[in-house]
């Protein structure tokens, strides 16, 4: 996923196939986390030549479920979002965030007689 889809609710909605309030939210995740306002849990450095290559190479070992990337990132979930950041300067290292997505409801479903 680039950038701009990561930040437009529509697309998230449709391609995570997540609610509209869940799509709001990860969509204002992103957004913060790309201007410095969340700061990673974990950091690991990969290297590549453009952003979205190191993108694509954190995808491949996010489903190839490799080791030598931080728990975190393999932590089973509802959905992954992995997003390169393009803001940065291409001499700075670069930024792919991971986000983990859960739809989780709290639900209780019960039958009785009273």
């Amino acid at each position: 996923m680039t950038a701009d889809q990561a930040k437009d609710i529509n697309t998230l909605q449709n391609e995570l196939k997540v609610s509209k309030q869940n799509a709001e939210l990860l969509a204002k995740a992103v957004t913060d986390a790309q201007a410095g306002k969340l700061q990673p849990e974990v950091h690991y450095i990969v290297q590549a030549p453009t952003v979205q290559a190191a993108a694509e190479k954190v995808t491949d070992q996010i489903n190839q479920q490799d080791n030598s990337l931080p728990p975190l990132a393999l932590e089973k979930t509802d959905r992954t979002v992995v997003v390169p950041n393009e803001q940065k300067t291409p001499e700075s290292n670069w930024d792919v965030g991971i986000f983990k997505v859960n739809n989780y409801r709290n639900w209780e479903w019960s039958a009785g007689y009273g």
